[in-house]
């Protein structure tokens, strides 16, 4: 007997030993294959948008300078502290803050494993595994982010703190006090720094704790002196973290505007409380939608799997035998084939970009099991409560991660949305209780084999969608993985960067440009969130109170002002990135109810600002969808009082005026110069007359930038335009044209060139249009177009009445493309009062004499089709739709607009 006994202890206790040991190989491995794959990228790429602590440090390092007291930073302290101390040490290069990123992601997948295995155990540490590396792998997958990001050391904090609250209530479900407390304790520090790092989402986690604790208090029978005891061990190491960064901030002289910006600056700039808590749910329902038909059929399964277990209250069927043997290797063999996918999609872009194209769950697809699963459990601890029993103690831990992930979800969608970064608990929860489950059942325990396999593929193609679409915020992009192979070597900071060529040559050509046609004492400004080339090129701002004027991570009050620092100190140059239309009205949706962002009121101002300050524009830089704009201010540089537009924010309600010729002038070198007044509405408020006034075609053919605005003329006319273009030049009023012109006359001009078109001689897609414009102007080309030459959009209710000359191309449209030709009217000196003779390009373009042309039959025509289109609009309830004027008889009897007061 003794013997026996003996023999079993043995093999008890080699067991355990296998499972140690099993668990540290598991934690390794998978620990290894998240770090690898930062590995394999950290050093591709470089975002414009990236580097925004790296300037926050040497403000912090080099100007002595404080968040809160010196300048406006709308987040808690630790993360912008943290970095200047790095740097401080390691320097400001971007590669050591990438390798710094490699830790950190190494630090999040040992949180994940360590707390899913508080869950499953030891014996199941595969199962660990296998969710580590999934739930990494899908975070990383979120290409708006970088690998050292602020919320990268969030993700760090909320992983252990949900590892200590696990160990907390797993040591509350044991009835061990001690060990409660001890949990509760770590539980709350982490906490601490996790709200000090981002506060939205540490406070949602913080109330979420409590709320747990006092719930399972009551289930588990406690007494409230006992359950007062586990909140204060848990809040008053949080409280101590929270004093302490308080007194350091007051001493530093920042805790008063630290509680003004991280309160209702922060607050404000979101739209308000219950905006931030709230908005996100309907501005993001589409999204939920859409996943709800995938997501039922999992949680259904799910439901299945737990309903089915307590049902027949199945015990554990893994045994020790090959069961348990096979399951480990399949996990062993899930971790080896991904490090080996890691490293072939590595070498071979057509693996990555393969498997990239897969269906792949969205983050609202976790939330919908997820959230349900929460529900569903505390409903049923609920129910256990009341009935006093404790049926639901098994799901203790799963009850407690199904929250912590809810609760960093909700506080995540408060920025706008859910994210990859941030479904790593739901994640990791998900594969983990799936696989849990499904060890309980003998013959369908097969099904593991199906997880695996989709789990595998999930990690894959998260690792694909990182490589092959590196990085993607608000429409800036970067080359991917294996383009982005040229090393920047003549920026000191940039080294050990790898990029694509055209990005390499943007970031040399700028940093070139600044740091030779600049002094290091002179100051520069970068709007709105490329705060990075202050760092590269050795220049600081002009003591602009917002560093970074972003929609939510800037007020508008601070933005404002910063106008005003602009004014008085005039920085010697001016860098912008050209953020689209879409990303202003979204953001203004989202965070101003619509209404106008101080961000949008910089742009503006800066645009006016360096076209009547005498800035020399230095030229446009592309690469990808990343538009970058150039202006350095001459020595001999005056201020002038003139203004671009006359009144107006660009918006429909409160359009840009302008009404002189040296205006229409700037308009036109403004969008040549980059501008496209893209979503933005221009107003010509009298006749402009342009005589010998030399004037380049907006949005020249042979540039990179063109106008896609709306411009109404209100039935004004411009006189006597003159361009003069070489035999090989494309020229009009507008050279390449995206947006729109209504309501527009051209009299008493010249245009000369190749391919003219006398309001626009080309057409970039086909949402360009003209509507409800006429010319009378002499246009004369290989092909002359009295409206256009080669125009792909919409010409509805137009007039051409000058003398064409082009050979059998001369006509309203000269080479009609057009998707859409409407009530178009040429003038033609033969004999004819049909009106409907096709063009020679086989369009509605019809035809008239004199005597035609100066009937009223003309107007009446005319006439009925804008008092057609403006019913049509009015019955629509379109919001943003242009008011057609019309028409009348001119002083030579042809039509002409009736212009609006």
């Amino acid at each position: 007997m003794e013997k026996l006994k003996d023999r079993n202890f043995q093999a008890k206790m080699s067991r355990l030993r296998r499972e140690d040991k099993l668990f540290y190989l598991f934690m390794f491995v998978a620990v290894f294959a998240a770090a690898l794959y930062v590995a394999l990228g950290h050093s591709k790429t470089m975002p414009f948008a990236e580097g925004w602590y790296t300037y926050y440090a040497q403000l912090i390092n080099e100007k002595g300078l404080l968040p809160y007291r010196d300048f406006e930073y709308l987040f808690s302290p630790l993360y912008i502290y943290f970095i200047a101390f790095v740097t401080r040490i390691f320097g400001y290069d971007i590669i050591v803050l990438r390798r710094l990123g490699i830790l950190m992601f190494a630090v999040i997948a040992l949180g994940v494993y360590l707390f899913i295995t508080e869950i499953v155990g030891r014996k199941k540490a595969w199962i660990a595994a296998v969710a580590t590396v999934t739930a990494t792998l899908y975070l990383q997958s979120e290409v708006v982010q970088i690998f050292y990001d602020y919320i990268r050391l969030m993700d760090i904090f909320a992983v252990f703190t949900v590892l200590f609250l696990m160990r907390a209530v797993k040591a509350m479900q044991q009835e061990d006090d001690q060990k409660k407390k001890i949990n509760l304790i770590f539980c709350g520090l982490l906490n601490g720094f996790f709200i000090n790092v981002k506060q939205n989402v540490g406070l949602i986690f913080w109330a979420y704790t409590v709320v747990l604790l006092i719930y399972l208090g009551i289930y588990f029978h406690h007494s409230a002196k006992r359950i007062v005891k586990d909140l204060l061990a848990y809040l008053i190491p949080l409280a101590v973290v929270t004093v302490v960064i308080y007194l350091l901030l007051a001493v530093t002289g920042g805790l008063t505007g630290y509680l003004s910006m991280t309160g209702g600056g922060a607050i404000s700039a979101k739209g308000g409380i219950l905006a931030i808590l709230f908005n996100w749910v309907p501005n993001n329902m589409l999204s939920f939608k859409q996943a709800l038909p995938q997501a039922l059929p999992m949680l259904l399964g799910l439901v299945i799997l737990v309903v089915g277990r307590e049902a027949g209250r199945l015990k554990d069927k893994t045994g020790n035998g090959c069961w348990e043997k096979l399951a480990d290797a399949m996990g062993a063999l899930y971790l080896l084939g991904i490090i080996a996918l890691f490293i072939l999609e590595a070498r071979h872009a057509s693996v990555a970009y393969y498997f990239v194209n897969w269906s792949t769950p969205t983050t609202y697809w976790f939330f919908e099991i997820v959230f349900p699963a929460f529900l569903a459990f505390g409903f049923w601890f609920l129910y256990n409560i009341i009935k006093k029993t404790n049926k639901a103690d098994d799901y203790t831990l799963w009850f407690a991660l199904s929250g912590a992930y809810v609760a960093i979800s909700w506080g995540c969608g408060n920025s706008g949305g859910l994210a990859e970064g941030q479904a790593t608990t739901g994640v990791a929860f998900v594969v983990a209780l799936t696989l849990y489950c499904l060890s309980y059942y003998r013959w369908i325990k097969v099904l593991q084999v199906a997880v695996v396999a989709a789990c595998a593929g999930v990690t894959i193609q998260s690792a694909s969608k990182k490589m092959v679409k590196t990085y993607y915020w608000w429409g800036a992009d970067e080359a991917d993985f294996w383009n982005s192979k040229e090393e920047i070597e003549t920026i000191p900071l940039l080294r050990g960067i790898h990029v694509s060529n055209d990005t390499k040559e943007v970031y040399e050509e700028i940093y070139k440009e600044i740091t030779e046609n600049t002094d290091t004492d002179d100051t520069i400004y970068c709007f709105p969130q490329i705060p990075i080339f202050y760092s590269l090129c050795d220049r600081y701002d002009p003591g602009v109170r917002s560093k970074v004027e972003w929609f939510d991570v800037s007020t508008d009050s601070s933005v404002e002002a910063d106008i005003d620092v602009l004014t008085e100190n005039p920085p010697k140059a001016i860098l912008m990135y050209d953020v689209g239309a879409n990303v202003y009205d979204s953001h203004e949706r989202i965070f101003r109810n619509g209404g106008i962002s101080g961000t949008r009121k910089m742009r503006e101002f800066l645009y006016n600002y360096v076209y009547v300050n005498d800035y020399t524009f230095v030229g446009i830089y592309k690469t990808g969808t990343n538009v970058l704009q150039l202006w350095i201010k001459g020595e001999d540089a005056e201020n002038k009082e003139t203004a671009v537009f006359d009144s107006g924010d660009g918006t429909f309600e409160n359009p840009y005026t302008l009404h002189t010729a040296e205006q229409l002038v700037l308009f036109s070198k403004m969008v040549n110069d980059g501008r496209t007044f893209e979503g933005q509405y221009i107003e010509q408020t009298t006749d402009i007359d342009m005589s010998g006034i030399a004037f380049t075609p907006i949005g020249e053919i042979d540039g990179e930038s063109c106008f896609k605005g709306t411009y109404n003329g209100k039935g004004h006319v411009i006189r006597n335009l003159s361009i003069q273009g070489k035999a090989t030049e494309d020229v009009g009023l507008f050279g390449r044209l995206e947006g729109a012109v209504y309501n527009l006359g051209l009299e008493a001009g010249s245009l000369t060139g190749d391919c003219v078109g006398a309001i626009a001689s080309y057409a970039v897609n086909q949402e360009a249009e003209i509507v409800n414009c006429f010319t009378d102007v002499d246009v004369t080309g290989s092909r002359a177009g009295g409206i256009t030459d080669n125009f792909a959009g919409s010409v509805v209710n137009c007039v051409s009445a000058g003398a064409l000359t082009g050979g059998e191309n001369a006509d309203a449209i000269a080479y009609n493309s057009s998707i859409m030709v409407e009530n178009v009217y040429q003038l033609t000196g033969q004999k004819t009062s049909l009106l409907d003779r096709p063009s020679i390009q086989e369009n509605r373009v019809s035809y008239a004499d004199e005597d035609v042309f100066n009937s009223d039959f003309l107007v009446k025509r005319l006439n009925a089709a804008v008092r057609e289109k403006n019913k049509a609009n009015g019955e629509s309830g379109a919001e943003e739709a242009i008011t057609l004027v019309e028409w009348t008889k001119g002083t030579d009897g042809h039509p002409v607009l009736v212009p609006e007061n």
